[in-house]
């Protein structure tokens, strides 16, 4: 927008007024000029009027009026004239008609003066003289109405202009001295705009006088002042560019040292993940011999303290271990070499492996550990089990570790929902000593606790929550907590879990059952409300024992009862329920409780369960008890005392092959009490020497060995395998920071297994290579093979299995025999299809079965098959070899089941034992 100058600002603020006040002066002058013209009409009005009526007067004969008139309209404000009779009729009449008719009023006799038509230029007067008929007359004239418009418009007009030129004199008059008066402002800007940064020294000289001279001291002033803080500013940035140089010079110093700093902890890093890679292998090595000869000295037969000593050596290793895992895990998310897998688990198998883990420290503490999972969580994910466990077991840990007393609460449920994936939410909230502020800051930083007396109260290295962290990020989740000191804390996490649509066993399912339960905790009593709800079963809950004796009667069919109710009087108060109650007893306990002997377990029929609680082996306890079958997997303890193992061999030969002699004496030993053959090397050119020779169902190989590697001393084995003779081989490594799972897996090898050793690792390592069974009631080898040589029956061998009781075992043996037409059936039609995965299916189902009953020579048969089967399918050779190979055991378990469905027919003693 363009300003407007102060020269055009003054001279509109002069004009506006003057302007205005002439305006309203010329208006007042036109006013009193038409003023004017209306008298100067209305004076020739009657000037006129009196001439013409005095001359028509002196006329008596009215033929003459005509010639008097007509001379009148030369007068120069005459338009036109008539002459009138009192009766309105026109005697005379000169010029154009009237444009104003007139009206009778305008012709009373009475009426003798000058009369004017308002709006027109019309004048009627009667005249004052009568002719000789004594008739009255009136004279009418109109004036000329444009002689006095002109009169009015040259008066406008001239007004006007007259206005105009005075304004416009005024005008002129006016710009030219404002324009001298503003010539000092005009020199000042000008001077002004030729003032910069390197002319601050000139002076304005306007020669202004008056109030200008004051502006232009009062300007000069400020370019004094102006000049004096430009030399200082000047002066200061001078400074600030010297400083700045200075310090420029010293960032390009530090930013070599650091480049130097960094290309050093580069190097540190990539030595100290070295470091690591070899330390753990030196770490895990003699932790290996610690552990594992630990392990063997608990199966022999010790004093108190002798097996308090070695379970004290045993806890400590576990405790240094778990100690290097943190470090070596730490150092994996350090290096960027943390991933995940993606394998389908169940989600409860997950939670409770790590409470059943965790369980003896809960006992020692005399806490409750209860584990919700929500019906809307999927039973069966895709993800990474292990590292979930990892997460799991670090906050729950965390949670035993700072809780004194009360409980520790694991809930599992379905944060948000996908077509694909669900988001699930796993909290874990316990009664502990809660949180500070303080430490609530440094949580989730590398080795940080809270402050110094934890480490020391409660040790530990302080990367569990770091690690935790981790993990659920790469599981797109987040991690957080919840806490109130003195109060408790709950820490949640959050994980993608991906759908899995493999089939997962349907709920197991006890309708119309009346259950009573004497649980005194009240959430451990939800969780078996919805236990047996889901299992469309109801529950009635009492809290103490008198009240159990109160209302248990034979209404209901199950009681589940805590164990720790049975502290004091065991016997005594379990000989007062049997009396009142008949049914099914299930008995919740901890690992480290001892108040309930085996002996009170047969006497009084019961079925013990430790805890924490699994919804789903409850239910198939329940369920198997009440059908009289008896649970014999995945129960996690039944309380009996520890007895020697009986000798046993198995038909395997295993290489073994370590470099330190400890480690390989343990593998060595482990095996040969498991009944193995074993043939040891300690290198691996031994390794590939032996492979060559002999026929080996299973090699377990080391990694890190002098001469030749594991690796290396796999590759040469594959390379002298014969076509359909693959031997499964087994690394056994202490390595933890590379993907070496991988990197084994593609040099050769089929699995691994991580130092220091565990025995159930080395047990589920070889059943699942080998396919045969470890666990199960193994004879001699020749037994296997030659089934026929064992008895048909075993019926004190029933017994035993059954826990001494009569009745299970009858039922036990009798359905096994009933079905056994049925499973003869299904497995001669899988042989004649040639559908092996459906025949070891069929054999598998049936060994199973033979563990429960005493039929040596089935479940030998059973064996037997079931052991070349897997080994002829993971040989890959053709259909027809396999059905060669497996038609002679086939055979031998067709005729053991119809000598038993024979037997089952024939003999006395079956009609005896199964009715």
């Amino acid at each position: 927008m363009k300003t407007i100058s102060l020269h055009s600002r003054l001279l509109f603020a002069s004009i506006v007024p003057t302007g205005i006040f002439m305006a309203i002066f010329s208006i007042i002058l036109i006013l009193f000029r038409f003023e004017d013209i209306q008298t100067l009409e209305q004076e020739s009005a009657e000037i006129l009027l009196g001439k013409y009526s005095l001359a028509i007067a002196s006329q008596p004969d009215s033929r003459q009026f005509n010639a008097i008139i007509q001379p009148a309209l030369n007068e120069k404000y005459i338009r036109a004239l008539s002459i009138i009779d009192a009766e309105g009729h026109v005697l005379a009449h000169a010029g154009p008609q009237l444009t104003t008719p007139l009206s009778p009023t305008d012709l009373q006799p009475n009426n003798r003066k000058n009369k004017h038509h308002k709006n027109s230029d019309l004048f009627v007067q009667a005249i004052p003289l009568f002719n000789t008929n004594h008739r009255q007359y009136w004279l009418a004239i109109e004036l000329r109405h444009s002689v006095f418009t002109i009169a009015r418009y040259e008066a406008i007009i001239g007004i006007t202009i007259i206005g105009f030129g005075l304004i416009t004199i005024l005008t002129l008059l006016l710009s030219g001295s404002i324009r001298r008066w503003l010539e000092p402002i005009h020199r000042m800007a000008q001077q002004l705009k030729g003032i910069d940064s390197q002319h601050l020294n000139k002076r304005l000289t306007s020669q202004a006088v008056g109030d200008l001279s004051l502006l232009e001291e009062a300007i000069n002033s400020l370019l004094t002042i102006i000049e004096h803080e430009h030399t200082d500013l000047k002066q200061s940035i001078d400074q600030a560019n010297s400083d700045l140089n200075e310090s420029l010079e010293t960032m390009e110093v530090q930013n070599i040292e650091l480049r130097m700093a960094r290309n050093d902890a580069v190097e540190g890093n990539r030595v100290k993940s070295e470091f690591l890679a070899n330390i753990s292998h030196e770490l895990r090595t003699p932790l290996n011999s610690i552990n594992g000869f630990s392990q063997l000295l608990l199966k022999m037969q010790l004093q108190y303290k002798q097996r308090d000593f070695v379970e004290t050596i045993q806890k400590s290793s576990n405790n240094l271990l778990a100690i290097i895992n943190d470090v070596l895990d730490f150092s994996k998310i350090e290096a960027g070499k943390f991933s995940l897998e993606k394998q389908p688990f169940l989600i409860e198998d997950a939670v409770f492996e790590v409470l059943e883990s965790l369980s003896p420290q809960i006992g020692q503490k005399d806490l409750e550990q209860i584990a919700f999972i929500y019906d809307d969580v999927p039973k069966k994910i895709i993800g990474d089990a292990l590292r979930l466990k990892q997460v799991l077991t670090n906050l729950v840990s965390n949670a035993i570790k700072f809780t004194k007393q009360g409980e520790v609460v694991i809930r599992v449920m379905v944060e948000d929902s996908r077509p694909n994936h669900h988001l699930l939410r796993v909290s874990i909230t316990d009664t502990g000593i809660g949180l500070s502020k303080s430490a609530q800051q440094d949580l989730f930083q590398a080795f940080q606790q809270g402050n110094p007396s934890v480490s020391r109260q409660f040790g530990g290295t302080g990367l569990g929550l770091v690690i935790s962290k981790n993990i659920v990020k790469l599981m797109e989740g987040e991690i957080s907590f919840d806490t109130e000191q003195e109060q408790g804390t709950t820490f949640w996490f959050t994980f993608k879990a991906w759908l899995c649509h493999d089939h997962v066993d349907s709920d197991i399912s006890l309708p119309h059952k009346n259950v009573i339960a004497l649980e005194p905790h009240e959430k451990s009593a939800q969780l078996l409300k919805a236990t047996l709800f889901r299992a469309n079963s109801t529950l009635h809950v009492v809290k103490t024992w008198p009240s159990l004796l109160e209302t248990i009667d034979s209404h209901y069919q199950i009681l589940l009862l805590n164990g720790q109710m049975l502290t004091e009087n065991t016997h005594e108060k379990l000989q007062e329920l049997r009396q009142q109650f008949h049914g099914m007893i299930v008995i919740f306990t901890r690992l480290s409780e001892h108040h309930l002997e085996q002996a009170d377990i047969e006497r009084f029929q019961l079925y013990a369960l430790s805890k924490p609680i699994r919804p789903r082996t409850l239910l198939t306890l329940i369920a198997q008890g009440l059908s009289t079958a008896k649970l014999h997997v995945n129960l996690t303890t039944l309380l009996t005392p520890d007895v020697p193992k009986p000798e046993k061999t198995v038909n395997l030969h295993i290489l073994a092959v370590d470099d330190h002699p400890l480690n390989l004496k343990l593998v060595c030993t482990l095996l040969e009490d498991l009944g193995i053959q074993v043939t040891s090397a300690e290198n691996g050119l031994e390794a590939v020497a032996l492979a060559k020779t002999h026929r080996f169902d299973l090699i377990i190989m080391d990694i890190q060995m002098p001469e030749m590697s594991g690796l290396e001393a796999t590759k040469a084995i594959r390379l002298q395998e014969e076509a359909g003779q693959h031997v499964p081989i087994v690394a056994l490594t202490a390595h933890a920071l590379a993907d070496e799972k991988d990197i084994m897996l593609k040099q050769g090898m089929d699995d691994y297994l991580t130092k220091p050793l565990q025995e159930n690792q080395l047990i589920h390592a070889i059943e699942h290579w080998t396919g045969v069974s470890l666990t199960a009631p193994i004879t001699n080898d020749n037994t296997a093979i030659k089934s026929e040589h064992l008895v048909l029956v075993d019926w004190q061998e029933s017994l035993k299995l059954a826990a001494g009781k009569t009745d299970l075992a009858q039922d036990m043996l009798k359905m096994l025999l009933n079905g056994l037409t049925l499973q003869r059936d299904k497995i001669l039609s899988s042989q004649r299809d040639h559908n092996f995965p459906a025949l070891l299916a069929h054999t598998h189902y049936l060994h199973g079965a033979t563990r429960y009953c005493g039929v040596p020579q089935l479940r030998a048969a059973t064996q037997q098959l079931e052991v070349e089967i897997k080994r002829a399918l993971k040989n890959n050779i053709s259909t027809e070899d396999i059905s060669r190979l497996l038609q002679a055991p086939i055979q031998q378990l067709i005729d053991v089941m119809n000598a038993l469905v024979a037997w089952r027919e024939s003999s006395e003693d079956a009609h005896i034992i199964t009715h």
